[in-house]
């Protein structure tokens, strides 16, 4: 059967290549279909909402499930207070996490994606640097 609305899907492409990023490929893995692809947060979103990456959901069910074992990610927790300090900890240990990933893909990838490596790595110092310009230093008292 004959795409009913070419239009339509053509536009429906469209908008989840910009939802994404327009990603030519999963970060971790070869996968190169738009619609196995998901955005995926490793710092989380209520840490940083604009440092995400465009992976397979295999990839991303991996990471998201080793992310939960070593209590990083609050999924599935509602209500969960955190002070502003136990917050940055999280996030530099997110951090951590993700940079031991691109490590690993890396020592595993024969002819690693270069492309998505150094990207990778430009992300991640400007949601650094974002969090350190929303950190508030109280200046000493005279």
């Amino acid at each position: 059967m004959k795409n009913p609305s070419p239009i339509t899907r053509a536009r429906r492409i469209e908008m989840r290549r910009k939802q994404l990023g327009y990603p030519s490929r999963c970060f971790y893995c070869p996968e190169t279909d738009i619609f196995c692809f998901e955005a995926d947060h490793p710092v989380t979103r209520e840490l940083d909402p604009d440092f995400k990456r465009a992976v397979c959901r295999n990839c991303h069910r991996k990471l998201e499930a080793s992310r939960d074992i070593k209590g990083l990610t609050r999924n599935g927790q509602r209500d969960v207070n955190e002070s502003q300090a136990q917050a940055l900890q999280r996030y530099l240990l997110l951090m951590a996490e993700d940079e031991d990933s691109q490590a690993e893909l890396l020592q595993q990838t024969p002819t690693p994606p270069i492309h998505l490596i150094v990207g990778a790595s430009k992300a991640r110092a400007a949601s650094l640097r974002h969090k350190a310009e929303a950190i508030i230093i109280n200046p000493p008292c005279p």
